[in-house]
């Protein structure tokens, strides 16, 4: 069975679908735990934003700047 590639249209509706179903289950959660989970998130994303970087950097041997 091969995978037919999806439409920029379907992956948006299944990314904003996705995005939704994460988003209710935040909504479930008690406020202690809505604010630890953003906490998390926001180092995630700063680690996804930072890493790239790192890696990079390792790999020219040059300094992080």
């Amino acid at each position: 069975m091969t995978s037919r590639p999806s439409s920029p249209r379907r992956q948006r509706t299944l990314q904003d679908a996705i995005e939704d179903l994460l988003v209710k289950e935040r909504l479930d959660l008690p406020p202690q735990l809505r604010e630890l989970d953003a906490q998390v998130e926001a180092v995630e994303l700063n680690l996804r934003r930072l890493l790239p970087r790192h890696w990079a950097a390792m790999l020219s041997d040059s300094p992080l700047t």
